[in-house]
């Protein structure tokens, strides 16, 4: 969220947008149901924070150009690239991987 997405919570309508206003309360009440990533940056660090068992929606609409850098967790990075292109066949895909 610092760098421009969005997140909305389980059970929740409204996207949230400001770090600062973050919803309060005891660990695991609030589950991420879906990231908006329109026009922002999201390191491969910020997934750490998602943990294994979260359930996502990512919005993808409109997304017409991705950028796959420094990703250490993907061990098969052409079936990624491949089911990328293959669900959003508009989308370019430029690839810096190592």
């Amino acid at each position: 969220m610092r760098c421009g997405a969005k997140v909305r919570f389980r059970g929740f309508d409204r996207w949230q947008h400001d770090y600062n206003g973050l919803p309060t309360g005891p660990f695991g009440r609030y589950r991420i149901e879906a990231i908006d990533a329109t026009e922002s940056c999201i390191m491969y660090r910020g997934f750490d924070h998602l943990g294994e068992d979260e359930t996502l929606s990512v919005c993808h609409r409109n997304l017409e150009w991705l950028l796959l850098s420094d990703l250490p967790g993907v061990k098969d990075k052409d079936q990624t690239v491949d089911r990328l292109q293959t669900a959003l066949p508009r989308l370019t895909i430029e690839l810096d991987l190592v």
